[in-house]
């Protein structure tokens, strides 16, 4: 590669990672990935590789940069090691605009529009791809960049996240192609038909979405919405896990309680982990939490670890989890929800039987590897069910559906995202939970450690967030599940499809489509 196309694949890179917090600048997105189109048009597929790999590997590093404080701030790992996990992951994430770029080309042999439309969808079915292959990792994808521009994103109602993604792509192709023909001349015409055409579908999108919004607002109007408080314990990830700050940081949660239960909520959340001992086992302790939901008149859902002892070969084996309790006024304990995706290298290490040299970034009370619960399961307040997703499991759309089948009411999301300090990542976080709000059309109620703490409508408007690193309670109306949407009951159809239009971008050169 030249300088040039060096350079132009790095403002590829830059330009998608721009798109996600912390600078958030969505717009660029619709643009992003133009330049690495330049550097590829007309090259071969194999030749397309590298620039591919490059700009996702720019991309990738800077968007994920917050792996370096998880690992080496955090994770207490050296810092060459934190530098070589962002790299690791950031080179395996690049494989797939590498992928993409080949693809492009491929298709592109077929003509201009066939490279346009099979690359949006080549896309989609690598986003697909990155979301269940090797225990999947759907973060960030492209359409989250627009979490904020709520017209946009109404049709995830039907396509899911990678509906937006495909639309976005779309763009990018129908730009880059339309800029080579006006910078040589070449069919001017056909590329502003191109542009004007593109401008119509984004506008009918538009359109059609606002007034989706505006429909699914009204009916939110016929429901009756829940009073939910979100604590926000504030508790630094460097002494979360210290003994001797056990009491101080139950106090502070028990004191946001009380000044949150002043609203009358009719449901109570603390964060992941809000709790640093095993309530199983610290009566006292837990008495407090029980007498607080007493207090406040409203069943209290916190996340803690927790554990239960198997017999293995004759002997008791503790397995740890991490769990949310659900406990009511009277002393009940209503249920317990245990994480089902953990963290890998987080919460547990894979084929630690031979990776038995590295440690998990997630240390806490349990002195182990933590277990995948037995599945998903709904619990109950205020006469209405609500599934339960644990830190990063928001960001599946699977889980959030299948909860969503079950007949979930509400979705409540509890997380620790004080390992990602001050960086982008709590806002990447957030993003990813508003696209589940519109897909199943159902409010979702997020209690994050130091924020980003928030409640999100049916319509994905974030009605009440708090800020990185305040201490908070928020309390404000949830509008339960409105709709069963189609995304609900049909799945990933849109992605399937794109998966066939992505075969086909492979093989569309040679069969002249």
């Amino acid at each position: 590669m030249t300088r040039r196309d060096l350079f132009l694949c790095a403002a590829s890179g830059l330009l998608v990672a721009a798109a996600f917090p912390p600078l958030g600048a969505w717009p660029v997105a619709w643009v992003a990935w133009v330049p690495l189109l330049m550097v590829v048009r007309g090259r071969s597929p194999r030749a397309a590789f590298l620039p591919g790999f490059a700009a996702g590997l720019v991309g990738a590093v800077a968007t994920f940069h917050w792996i370096v404080i998880v690992v080496h701030t955090y994770g207490h790992a050296p810092l060459p090691f934190a530098i070589f996990a962002l790299v690791l992951l950031s080179a395996y994430l690049a494989l797939y605009p590498a992928a993409w770029a080949m693809g492009v080309t491929c298709a592109a042999r077929a003509g201009e529009g066939a490279a346009v439309w099979l690359g949006a969808g080549l896309w989609v079915a690598l986003e697909f791809l990155r979301t269940y292959l090797i225990s999947g990792f759907p973060w960030a994808l492209l359409a989250n960049s627009q979490a904020g521009v709520l017209p946009i994103i109404q049709i995830a109602e039907w396509t899911g996240a990678y509906g937006v993604s495909f639309l976005l792509i779309l763009a990018n192709g129908s730009i880059a192609a339309a800029v080579v023909s006006l910078a040589k001349q070449r069919r001017p015409r056909e590329a502003w038909i191109r542009l004007g055409a593109l401008t119509l579908l984004i506008a009918v999108i538009f359109s059609f979405g606002q007034g989706r919004r505006q429909a699914i607002a009204t009916r939110m109007q016929a429901r009756h919405a829940l009073t939910v408080a979100l604590i926000q314990g504030n508790i630094p990830q460097d002494v979360k896990w210290d003994a001797a700050f056990v009491t101080r940081s139950l106090d502070r949660h028990l004191s946001l309680t009380a000044a949150a239960a002043r609203k009358q909520p009719d449901l109570i959340v603390w964060p992941e982990a809000a709790t640093t001992f095993f309530f199983q086992d610290e009566p006292v302790l837990a008495g407090r939490i029980l007498q607080a939901a007493d207090q406040s008149h409203a069943p209290i859902l916190f996340g803690a670890s927790a554990y239960r002892l198997d017999s293995v070969n004759g002997r008791p084996q503790a397995r740890y989890f991490n769990s949310a309790y659900l406990v009511a006024p009277g002393g009940r304990v209503l249920g317990r929800y245990d994480k089902i995706h953990l963290v890998p290298f987080g919460e547990f290490v894979p084929f630690r039987r031979f990776l038995r040299f590295l440690p998990r970034v997630a240390t806490g009370i349990a002195g182990d590897d933590f277990t995948p619960g037995d599945g998903q399961a709904l619990l109950s307040a205020a006469g209405h069910r609500f599934g339960v997703l644990i830190c990063y499991e928001g960001i599946f759309p699977a889980l959030s559906r299948d909860l969503d089948r079950r007949g979930a009411d509400l979705l409540v999301n509890i997380t620790n995202d004080a390992w990602f300090g001050r960086s982008g990542a709590p806002g990447q976080h957030l993003e990813a939970a508003v696209f589940r709000a519109v897909e199943g059309r159902i409010g979702i109620a997020r209690a994050a450690n130091t924020g980003i703490s928030a409640l999100i409508q049916p319509t994905g408007e974030v009605t009440k967030r708090t800020g990185l690193f305040e201490t908070a309670q928020v309390t404000g109306p949830l509008t339960p599940r409105v709709v069963t949407t189609f995304y609900t009951r049909n799945g990933d159809v849109f992605a399937w499809a794109c998966v066939g239009l992505g075969a086909l971008a492979f093989v569309a050169g040679r069969l002249r489509l």
